[in-house]
């Protein structure tokens, strides 16, 4: 089976964006498209329920399922600003830290860097879970 990464991507950002509201995005082995489903869009009720108990659709994940979250947070933080991880970490340790994390960032001009690095690491996932589950990607 095959589908393009950008395709891929799209879709793995709504279920991303979708994780805490039960949207979601599957896969169509047979024909290689994308079917997102959640509360607006034009799917039937339980056709998440549907799609996830048949073996023609695979899950697309979320940032959560490929620990692309805090961890990546960290690994950033470790690779460009090795003297700020304390202080990265007292930001995670209260409500809003992503929007904080992110002023930090932009105040150390780093803003541009990270959301590199996080693009980078997330198409890097998305190849390693697509490699795993015998799917072809095409750019």
């Amino acid at each position: 089976m095959k589908t393009t990464i950008s395709n891929l991507e799209e879709a793995f950002m709504f279920a991303s964006a979708g994780a805490d509201l039960d949207a979601g995005a599957y896969l169509d082995r047979e024909t290689g498209e994308f079917r997102i489903v959640g509360e607006g869009f034009d799917e039937p009720e339980g056709a998440a329920d549907e799609l996830a108990g048949s073996d023609r659709y695979i899950r697309v994940p979320n940032k959560y399922d490929l620990d692309l979250g805090k961890a990546l947070v960290f690994d950033f933080v470790a690779d460009q600003l090795p003297d700020a991880a304390d202080e990265v970490r007292d930001i995670f340790r209260r409500r809003g830290a992503y929007a904080r994390f992110k002023g930090f960032l932009d105040e150390r001009d780093q803003l541009d860097a990270w959301y590199d690095y996080e693009h980078r690491k997330t198409l890097e996932a998305l190849r390693d879970w697509a490699e795993g589950r015998g799917i072809e990607l095409v750019d």
